[in-house]
Formats: structure tokens, C-alpha cells, sequence
């Protein structure tokens, strides 16, 4: 099979999955108004509610799921015609394993709360967050040496993020409530 055929082949299947992927998202987008229930027992409510409406005024534009779709689309597809859809492929895994690690530390923490034994969580999370800090450290570095600045600028976002994260827990968990966390919010 000749390499070019291979590669176009690919492409078409990225861009299909990205089509799918797009219909499904948009078909499952199901938006609920912020503010919750107003049923007009006090004014934090209609606070809320009028506030909710303006919200919900401003963003139907990016809650129609036609246009979140168009959009997701057109971002698949340009990626996939670009040609640079394996230069992205190491920062997607690390954001992959990202995830991992913050699910475990959104575990940890609500263990953590529930005031039991929490260290079951916490040793894999550990690992997880500094395998994946690890790495994209070494994305960054790389990246900048070969002068990919904007998958640099994407791996130094989540590694900055998930650092900010990863102190906000500590804080709570040495706190051992929910007090850490509006402390650490305020």
C-alpha cells in the first residue's frame, strides 16, 4: 500500500470521527439555565433569574447546537487538512493522563471530606500528576526548541493550571473542610 493513500485514508477517518463526534456533542448539548428554580419566594432568586435570562440572551449564539457543531467541525477539519494532526497527538495524551490525575484529586479531596482514609487516592494521584507534569515539562522544552510556540503556550496552560489545582487541594486537604477552598477562593 503506498504511504500517500495510508495518510489520505487516515485523514478521512479523523475527519469522519470528528464529524460524528460533532453531531453527537451537539445532539447531546442540553443547556440549563444558570439560577436554578425561581419561583419567587425571595429576591436572590429573581436576582438570579434576571440575571440567568441575560446570560441565556447573550449565549444562544454558542448554545444553538448547529453552531457547536459548525464549530467543532470546521476545527476538526482544519486540523485534519493541516497536516499537523500527530504534532498535536503527545499534548491531547498528556491532557488525557491530566484528566486522570484530577479526577483522582477530585476523589482525594471528597474522601477527604467525608473525614476517612484518603491515601488510597492520594498515592496514584501523586504518581499521576508528577508522570504527567513530567512530561509536559518535556513537551514544552521540546516544542520550544523546535519552535512550535503555539502547542508550547497549550502545554504550559496545563501544566500551570493543573499546578494551581494541584495547591488549591493541598490546602484543603491539609485543612480537612470545604473552609480551605473558600479560603483559597477568596
Amino acid at each position: 500500500m503506498n504511504n500517500t493513500s495510508y495518510f489520505a485514508q487516515i485523514k478521512l477517518l479523523l475527519m469522519i470521527t470528528v464529524v460524528i463526534l460533532g453531531v453527537f456533542s451537539s445532539v447531546a448539548n442540553v443547556s440549563a439555565a444558570p439560577g436554578g428554580n425561581d419561583n419567587g419566594d425571595n429576591k436572590e432568586n429573581k436576582g438570579k433569574s434576571s440575571e440567568a435570562k441575560e446570560n441565556k440572551e447573550k449565549s444562544v449564539l454558542v448554545s444553538n447546537r448547529y453552531v457547536s457543531t459548525l464549530i467543532t467541525v470546521v476545527f476538526g477539519a482544519a486540523l485534519t487538512l493541516s497536516g499537523e494532526t500527530m504534532s498535536i497527538w503527545p499534548v491531547f495524551g498528556s491532557a488525557n493522563q491530566l484528566l486522570a490525575a484530577l479526577a483522582l484529586l477530585a476523589l482525594t479531596v471528597w474522601i477527604a471530606n467525608l473525614k476517612k482514609n484518603f491515601l488510597f487516592t492520594l498515592i496514584p494521584m501523586i504518581f499521576m500528576f508528577s508522570v504527567t507534569l513530567t512530561a509536559l515539562g518535556m513537551l514544552i522544552y521540546t516544542n520550544f526548541i523546535v519552535s512550535n510556540y503555539f502547542l508550547s503556550v497549550i502545554s504550559i496552560l496545563l501544566f500551570t493550571l493543573s499546578v494551581i489545582l494541584g495547591i488549591k487541594a493541598y490546602g484543603i486537604l491539609m485543612n480537612g473542610s470545604r473552609k480551605g477552598l473558600s479560603k483559597e477562593l477568596a
